[in-house]
């Protein structure tokens, strides 16, 4: 799918970011991110981290691109608002247009509530997920990735398939239907998120399910933005 345009009606980011600041006292050491799991590969965290680590260091190989945000953990409330506060002043220090900046900040907001809100948790009740923010010459790159029960995992991709296989136009008419109607999908409130995330990205989405075992899979969303 290349989608072309936005969606009306989005909050805007000058306001509401002052307001998840206000409720934090801002910290790059809060929280107890990017500690080395176990050295057991096996582990659901050791996994993740894993993949994690690839992630990244695709970024760090390619000639011209730099990871500007790069975060592995449990993302707990306050978290989330920190990284949105310090995606946003690193956008407006690199002196981006205002509606990339909002373009970016709107398509971050969708992937951390599906990893807040959806994401599954695994045995030691950890909600695990991981996030990198990339930039190159022509695109901003979002990976979001969390855990999905296995039993999700199916309708989940139904969801990914059918967003993949509509254009802009057919995106968007099932979209405000969705809303006109209040239809959840199987997959709960995520079907919005994920097409909001596709509406507004303007380009292709990049997914991945993985089995790590019996009762988990691991899920990894990637999303460009063009610059220009």
């Amino acid at each position: 799918m290349c989608c072309q345009g936005g969606n009306a009606g989005l909050i805007s980011p000058s306001e509401t970011i002052e307001t998840m600041v206000s409720l934090i006292e801002y910290s790059d050491n809060t929280t107890q991110i990017g500690i080395e799991p176990s050295s057991d590969k096996e582990t659901v965290r050791g996994h993740c981290h894993s993949k994690y680590k690839a992630i990244l260091k695709s970024y760090q190989d390619q000639p011209g691109h730099e990871p500007i945000i790069a975060e592995f953990g449990e993302f707990s409330k306050e978290f989330m608002f920190s990284i949105l506060y310090r995606t946003e002043q690193k956008l407006i220090i690199s002196k981006e247009r205002r509606s990339l900046i909002s373009k970016v900040y709107h398509i971050l907001i969708e992937g951390l509530q599906n990893i807040r809100y959806h994401g599954a948790r695994d045995a030691q009740k950890r909600q695990i997920g991981f996030i990198i923010i990339g930039r190159n010459k022509n695109n901003y790159v979002i990976n979001t990735a969390n855990l999905v029960d296995k039993g999700n995992a199916r309708s989940l991709a139904e969801r990914l398939g059918q967003i993949e296989g509509l254009g802009y136009n057919s995106l968007n008419k099932l979209y405000l239907n969705t809303l006109a109607n209040g239809y959840v999908s199987r997959y709960g409130t995520a079907g919005m998120g994920l097409m909001t995330m596709a509406l507004k990205s303007a380009n292709h989405l990049s997914y991945n399910l993985e089995k790590i075992n019996n009762d988990l899979m691991y899920f990894n969303l990637e999303l460009k933005i063009d610059i220009l």
